[in-house]
């Protein structure tokens, strides 16, 4: 089943997105957010160089090498999920959704143990939003 990336978001941005994959550079990541000065800019860059960042380390420490099974979904999950708490704790973000689950880990993606995670950001209220994903 292959499912649109985009029916995930349905009711999450206001606004508008763009799905850039996590390994595209970081210019692909910045026009999304619109930003009012120069220093909210390079604010909003810093942002998401240390988003991409914790999601390299997920992606490196948690994921590569392992089965693709329930329990490993629910532990990044969890991770990811406390990382962006943090994140919007701290100012940094405004909202976000991860999923993890069987919309974007469908059964012909588990069997090759592939895994898949999305992540919905928006840094913030005036924003579009953008999307990290990793399969």
């Amino acid at each position: 089943m292959d499912i649109d990336r985009r029916t995930l978001l349905k009711g999450f941005f206001a606004v508008g997105l763009t799905a850039p994959i996590i390994t595209h550079a970081l210019n692909t990541l910045v026009p999304v957010a619109e930003a009012k000065s120069a220093l909210s800019k390079v604010h909003q860059r810093r942002i998401i160089l240390e988003i991409l960042k914790e999601f390299d380390w997920v992606q490196e420490h948690m994921v590569r090498g392992q089965t693709n099974t329930p329990l490993l979904r629910s532990q990044v999950l969890s991770h990811c999920d406390l990382t962006m708490e943090r994140f919007r704790s701290k100012g940094g973000i405004y909202e976000y959704q991860i999923v993890c689950d069987e919309r974007n880990n469908p059964p012909l993606l588990v069997e090759t143990n592939g895994f898949g995670l999305d992540a919905m950001i928006r840094l913030d209220q005036d924003s579009k939003g953008f999307m990290i994903e990793f399969t």
